[in-house]
């Protein structure tokens, strides 16, 4: 138990409570702490675990300050939002709490143009790309070769992301990016589409050195209203990339600054071999970092809270770990939009029962929970997770089939949210899924 001077759990200020942040809240409890839990939607999914929790903007540093303040925070969490870690960093600053973070390396990771900049002055391989602005000319594009991708300069999560197959096309992306954008309205990136698979790498930095903790093949499909994001780890490319793939991070590192704290690489691996993405100085989204511990290693989350809270770091077992094992794990993200009130078919042992392979399940919402409005969009209601052997095991695509048929989730008619439909035709539709 982390006892601060007043004999009470330390606090941690936590800016955001979607559902990555339920797994982070449960580390911060298992760790003895209590967390501050700030999000600006009322049925944000972690609020209901929290005793303390407040419906306020994670950007709304003020008010942010006056929370803190409130209550005696010992640090602040970001975690798996780019756009939290300038006002984390302000609060932090402000009230004189340990930060991982300066500004010069927020702006540099937040501005995917200046960020692409970087990685080409270091040498890091990346798709051939263009900053644009919003009244670009047919010239503009010359020297790019179609299909296109164009993005937001400082999007995430893949919002405002669009496959183009000529300037037309390009030409009606702009407002879509425009709305993604925060600080850069007026411009957009367009890089060339590369046919490949993705991958992403999480690794702690501890003094310079990098260890990769997990690397994980990518596969995301969606269709009608209804999304999978799913993942398979270790990654069929762990064994041949991981030492490229820590060279490229200590390499990056090195050049920003970083020292101490989680980092994370998204690369395509195609005919032109790899190829960077993104790269995080955060926990990725979809609480990743869950992966290193069903394979037995050490919990970044965990020590991410602790290095926030200006506490000793428990590294656990990560000098010696290495992130390959003898079977495959597949992560199923379900999507539903409840109206009202949801209810679940089947308990998790239930489930276990009709599916052997499932390994792991979080709830991200209570069976009965009573939604204060309906939601507009489709939000993360549990992440499962299967293991399979290597020979012989079923392929992710049959378990999906499987878990489709079998989790029911119903609205306060009995009316199924989540029904499913995937097949190689959605996989082929929406290509830009893989980028």
């Amino acid at each position: 138990m982390v006892i601060s001077k007043n004999h009470s759990p330390k606090k941690v200020l936590l800016l955001g409570a979607v559902y990555p942040f339920c797994d982070l809240y449960d580390d911060i409890r298992s760790l003895g702490y209590d967390a501050v839990v700030c999000d600006y939607f009322p049925d944000a999914p972690c609020k209901a675990k929290a005793s303390i929790s407040y419906d306020v903007s994670t950007t709304d540093v003020p008010a942010l300050i006056e929370i803190a303040k409130k209550h005696e925070v010992s640090g602040v969490v970001t975690a798996f939002s780019d756009r939290n870690m300038m006002p984390g960093y302000e609060v932090a600053i402000a009230l004189g709490l340990p930060t991982l973070y300066t500004p010069e390396i927020i702006n540099l990771i937040t501005d995917k143009s200046s960020l692409k900049r970087f990685f080409t002055n270091l040498g890091v391989p990346i798709n051939k790309y263009k900053l644009l602005s919003s009244n670009f000319t047919d010239t503009d594009l010359e020297d790019l070769s179609f299909p296109v991708v164009t993005k937001p300069v400082d999007g995430y999560g893949s919002n405002g992301v669009t496959l183009c197959e000529d300037i037309n096309a390009v030409r009606n992306s702009v407002s879509i990016t425009a709305k993604e954008s925060k600080d850069f309205p007026r411009s957009f990136l367009v890089e060339e589409y590369y046919a490949s698979d993705e991958i992403s790498a999480n690794a702690w930095v501890i003094d310079g050195d990098v260890y990769i903790t997990c690397i994980y093949d990518v596969i995301k499909t969606a269709s009608n209203g209804f999304k999978y994001g799913n993942s398979v780890f270790p990654s069929k490319y762990t064994s041949l990339y991981m030492n490229q793939i820590k060279t490229l991070l200590n390499t990056i590192c090195l050049n920003m600054g970083i020292k101490n704290g989680p980092v994370s690489i998204q690369c395509f691996i195609g005919d032109k071999g790899l190829k960077v993405n993104e790269f995080l100085f955060r926990l990725p989204g979809s609480a990743s970092y869950k992966y290193t511990t069903i394979l037995g290693g050490p919990n970044i989350g965990k020590m991410l809270i602790q290095l926030c809270a200006g506490d000793p770091v428990e590294y656990q077992n990560i000098h010696s770990f290495t992130p390959i094992a003898e079977c495959f794990y597949y992560k199923y993200k379900l999507f539903a939009t409840p109206s009202k009130i949801m209810h679940y078919s089947l308990s998790i042992d239930e489930i276990r029962k009709k599916i052997p392979e499932v390994e792991h399940i979080s709830f991200y919402r209570e069976d009965g929970y009573q939604f204060k409005a309906p939601l507009k969009n489709n939000e993360v209601i549990m992440q499962i997770y299967c293991k399979v052997p290597k020979n012989g095991g079923k392929e992710y695509s049959e378990l999906l089939k499987e878990i489709e048929a079998e989790i029911l989730v119903e609205d306060e008619s009995g009316k199924s949210i989540a029904k499913v439909y995937f097949s190689d035709r959605d996989w082929l539709r929406n290509p830009i899924a893989n980028q």
